[in-house]
């Protein structure tokens, strides 16, 4: 699959969401990279990770990892649920 986007996201004066949008994508698994159910889906799968990772010994650095990925996508689908229900 080949997928490239960015989402550019700024409060200006007055609390103005400017939105900036731009992909490239070839549709492969009903996969929608402006949908924020998209990032929602890539969370539950390191939420997934992250449960058998503690399950296992020794895995400290790839929770860490997880969770600082998870943090991540969290934001980015908040900010992109925001804009989602703006529109």
């Amino acid at each position: 699959m080949v997928c490239s986007f960015s989402w550019n996201v700024s409060l200006q004066d007055g609390g103005r969401v400017e939105y900036v949008k731009s992909f490239i994508m070839k549709y492969t698994w009903n996969v929608d990279p402006l949908d924020p159910t998209t990032i929602l889906r890539l969370i539950s799968e390191l939420e997934g990770a992250d449960y058998i990772l503690g399950c296992l010994d020794e895995t400290e650095d790839e929770i860490k990892f997880i969770s600082q990925m998870k943090t991540k996508y969290y934001k980015l689908y908040f900010k992109m649920n925001k804009i989602w229900e703006q529109q």
